[in-house]
């Protein structure tokens, strides 16, 4: 269960989500050389996240505690991956992405939809570069029970978001990213 709460709310309107780093089970053309120029597929991926401001940290009555932050936990999402030629790919996703603490007696949630539009430039046949648009809707923090730091909910924003892809096989991918967003 949950002794106490610590609350280390920094400015939640300027926030700048960092340091995402993400395990991609999803699109990763393993050989980029396999899929021919003008093609396109469909994907479904999940990561895990790092990074980002603290909302709250909270400390369960074993000594442990847990943050809860605006960038980390998991993300998980679907999109399509379209191949202009040998060096240019676009993709566009949809995504779902969430960080929480909690036991029986309280929680403590930030949830998010993240809409990506993402421009690559194949390197190798295993790796890629891209940088795109990142629309997030949909962003609130809900809580509960000892934990309880209040219920918000924020506008839609406009960030960024950079990545490198490698090509672990034709469907898994290993990514690093970075992810700018303002609320």
């Amino acid at each position: 269960g949950l002794l106490s709460l610590l609350i280390p709310m920094k400015k939640i309107a300027f926030l700048i989500a960092a340091a995402f780093a993400s395990l991609g089970t999803a699109h990763a053309q393993a050989t980029y050389t396999e899929v021919q120029p003008k093609q396109g597929r469909f994907f479904v991926g999940m990561g895990f996240t790092g990074g980002g401001d603290d909302i709250a940290t909270v400390r369960y009555t074993n000594g442990d505690k847990g943050d809860v932050t605006f960038g980390s936990l998991i993300q998980m999402g679907a999109g399509y991956d379209y191949r202009i030629n040998d060096q240019i790919s676009f993709q566009g996703s949809i995504n779902y992405n969430v960080s929480s603490e909690g036991a029986d007696n309280g929680s403590v949630r930030f949830t998010r939809v993240p809409m990506e539009l993402i421009v690559y430039f194949n390197v190798s046949p295993q790796w890629r570069l891209g940088a795109g648009a990142r629309h997030v809707s949909s962003a609130k923090i809900s809580s509960s029970g000892v934990a309880n730091v209040g219920n918000y909910k924020f506008d839609s924003t406009l960030g960024t978001v950079v990545e490198a892809e490698y090509a672990m096989g034709r469907n898994v991918g290993v990514k690093l990213r970075y992810v700018a967003e303002k609320y």
